[in-house]
């Protein structure tokens, strides 16, 4: 281990995912989410974040088992962001990463076919926790083609479930006044019926501001996930992030198909300690398998931010050649306050829908053309910029009432 002391709170190791290429803005920068599970994978994942911001808080016998492993604590990458499945409720969140819950949808089809538990469960589930939670998937319905083979249904009907159970879940979320945001999730199988799904979330004002691709998940088919990846980049407006659901390193090793997604996920991080028991077998009897699995953690992650700089260093090399090619400035610029002209104190700012909102419009006004998106985000924008108290126009901290229901 080395002799240089652990990074303090205030001075932490960078999460994988945090060191930008020049030029790169934070908020424009590929996030990789860890796929947590195992028990091996939450303590590895749980001590990572613990040793890179707290390493005195450590548990003796767990520093004592990281020294003998030979694991350098100065040289454990925070992990910025990790998801967690519903399907595995026992799998709660913890302090440390930026959570992203997943609805489960694949996992219990695949056993039973249909969700043993109903939108409220998961709701209540997410309300537990919303203060650790960044992102949650609306509940969809995979379209995989062995799963729907299994349930004797087809494309179109988990399709048209999705969207019947995104609007549930949304009725439901602001019903228990979720802060968290909400994910759609598009499905298909191929390019055409993903499009489908997203102009039927888009007429219907359903589209997220981030929004998911499921059922992309096939393994030995690299290529046909790359394509469908880029071709929905190409035909999405830039305004929508796209998150890949199961999207390994393998897939992420061609810089355009990592270019078109905004972040992904995926459980393979683990497999080199999942498969250390055939691969490296002394390594396997000397290691408890959570510092294993802690050092695969290490291992991928240095992999992928080796992929992430050197996809977004060509991408910088393309947009110098290409004077043409400008990156969109994201909406939450807006909404942080950044106008997009020096010139103009309260530009309109564009809800993800294409809707124009007046930031000085007050939140209570109807407006009919109005999608849910569009009212939070007057909402949000409100309380952040314009907290006036109406009886006397004194200027606030407090932020503006709720909307009553």
């Amino acid at each position: 281990m080395s002799s240089e002391a652990p990074a303090s709170p205030g001075q932490r190791s960078p999460s994988h995912g945090e060191s930008l290429s020049p030029g790169v803005q934070e908020s424009e920068r590929f996030k990789f989410h860890y796929t947590v599970g195992s028990g091996s994978s939450r303590k590895a994942i749980g001590t990572a974040a613990l040793a890179a911001t707290n390493p005195d808080a450590l548990d003796l016998d767990d520093l004592e088992a990281l020294l003998a492993a030979g694991v350098d604590l100065n040289a454990i990458p925070h992990p910025g962001y990790a998801m967690i499945s519903y399907a595995r409720r026992d799998n709660r969140p913890f302090e440390g990463p930026n959570w992203f819950i997943d609805s489960g949808g694949y996992s219990v089809q695949k056993k039973f076919n249909h969700y043993p538990t109903s939108i409220d469960d998961y709701v209540a589930y997410l309300s537990e926790y919303d203060d650790q939670i960044e992102k949650y998937t609306l509940r969809d319905w995979a379209c995989a083609l062995d799963l729907l083979r299994d349930a004797d249904r087809d494309i179109r009907t988990h399709q048209e479930w999705s969207i019947r159970d995104h609007v549930y879940c949304l009725e439901a979320a602001e019903e228990a006044g979720l802060t968290a945001e909400p994910v759609a999730v598009l499905q298909g199988h191929d390019i055409e019926e993903y499009l489908w799904s997203f102009d039927y979330l888009k007429e219907h004002g359903l589209a997220s501001p981030t929004l998911g691709i499921g059922s992309i998940l096939r393994p030995n088919k690299t290529s046909e996930v790359r394509a469908i990846i880029q071709e929905l980049r190409d035909a999405i407006p830039s305004k929508y992030a796209l998150h890949g659901f199961g999207i390994s390193k393998t897939v992420l090793e061609d810089a355009e198909t990592l270019w078109a997604l905004d972040s992904a996920d995926t459980t393979s991080w683990q497999s080199k300690a999942a498969h250390a028991r055939v691969t490296d077998p002394e390594w396997a009897d000397r290691v408890p398998a959570w510092i294993r699995t802690l050092q695969a953690y290490m291992d991928y992650g240095d992999a992928v931010d080796a992929l992430i700089a050197a996809a977004y260093a060509d991408e910088s090399a393309d947009a110098a050649t290409e004077p043409g090619r400008l990156r969109v400035v994201p909406l939450s610029a807006f909404a942080a306050g950044k106008p997009g002209r020096p010139d103009v104190a309260d530009p309109l700012v564009e809800c993800i829908c294409g809707n124009l909102i007046d930031p000085n419009r007050h939140p209570y006004e109807e407006n009919t053309a109005w999608c849910r998106f569009c009212e939070q985000l007057q909402f949000n924008l409100w309380n952040r910029q314009f907290c006036v108290d109406d009886t006397d126009g004194v200027e606030t901290d407090e932020p503006y009432p709720s909307k009553e229901l």
